[in-house]
């Protein structure tokens, strides 16, 4: 059976059968992967033949012809993952991916925001995504998570915000589906920019369903209008450079990973270890091992005076954890 088999046969039927418990952008993403990457070089190898040799050579190709290190490397995945199946089905004995490096990633500076950054950027921005501003610097959504959005995402009794959907683009059209994470979270909401969504709300329709950033025809935002109409114009009317909306993301877990640590920023941003929180978007200050103090004022701290009770709670266990991270830190005595 094995020698009748070629990669591309396989991984193309590993992808149809798996592309059902995907989320359609994902199973989208491995589908172009295959196409560009793995299916001109790889498809006519047999399966029973394929060498690591031939898998080094292959990741050596791509790099060479100018794929991203980024790139390479989901792709290995995606290979990896597709040949793994054939060695569970007993068509082959060991997987040749296992122990191929792949191409390491260039360092990159983390991207975050001041506080009058941000004010800038949601005064320059056209309304209404200034909201959409506070809601990724303040809340630290993903966009699709943003965009996604609907009224009754948001619970004002709480002062909580209900992340469970994510908008995204497949093949030209709009998809809901989960969240990165599969799962939902509730995000707080300071005292401020639980206003500023009352005020939002107010010229919504009352329909639960309606999302709360909408185009001009009243259907979702796609992201690349966005860019070009509203972001693009703001970013540059604000003097930044190279700011995504990402970054804002990255700008909220820097904040609170300098005010109450590392634990806290993960349990915002929904991440299931604060190492991710660290590797992506919380790391360290070059030449100190210290964190560096917390913008002046910065938009997601709620102001004195405006804490609601289980804002007091919230702050109490941060504080608590903050302190335990610190002792960890400490040396032992001897």
């Amino acid at each position: 059976m094995a020698a009748q088999v070629t990669v591309g046969i396989w991984t193309r039927r590993f992808l149809e059968a798996h592309a059902v418990g995907l989320k359609p952008s994902t199973a989208a993403s491995y589908e172009s992967l295959y196409r560009c990457c793995i299916g001109p070089y790889l498809a006519e190898h047999r399966l029973d033949r394929l060498r690591k040799s031939h898998v080094r050579e292959w990741v050596a190709e791509l790099s060479a012809r100018g794929l991203s290190a980024s790139r390479v490397r989901q792709a290995l995945v995606v290979l990896t993952k597709a040949i793994e199946a054939a060695v569970d089905d007993d068509l082959i004995s060991a997987n040749p991916c296992r122990g191929v490096s792949p191409p390491a990633l260039p360092a990159t500076e983390l991207h975050t925001l001041s506080a009058e950054q941000v004010q800038s950027l949601r005064e320059a921005i056209r309304p209404p995504f200034g909201l959409l501003v506070d809601l990724l610097a303040v809340g630290g959504l993903r966009i699709g998570e943003a965009l996604a959005l609907r009224r009754r995402s948001v619970d004002l009794l709480r002062g909580r915000l209900l992340v469970s959907e994510a908008l995204s683009e497949v093949g030209g059209k709009h998809r809901f589906g989960t969240t990165k994470a599969h799962q939902g979270r509730e995000v707080p909401l300071p005292r401020f920019l639980a206003e500023r969504l009352t005020e939002h709300l107010a010229g919504l329709p009352s329909d639960p369903r309606a999302l709360l950033f909408t185009s001009a025809v009243g259907g979702p935002v796609r992201y690349r209008s966005l860019i070009r109409y509203a972001w693009a114009p703001a970013i540059e009317a604000t003097g930044l450079r190279d700011v995504t909306p990402h970054d804002l993301r990255a700008t909220c877990a820097s904040w609170i990973a300098e005010q109450h640590g590392v634990m806290a920023a993960a349990r915002h941003l929904g991440h299931s270890s604060a190492s991710v929180t660290t590797r992506h978007y919380a790391r360290a200050r070059q030449g100190s091992t210290r964190r560096s103090s917390p913008p002046s004022r910065p938009p997601s701290r709620v102001p004195p005076g405006n804490e609601t009770e289980s804002d007091r709670a919230r702050r109490g266990h941060e504080t608590a954890a903050r302190r335990r991270e610190q002792a960890a830190d400490l040396p032992k005595r001897r």
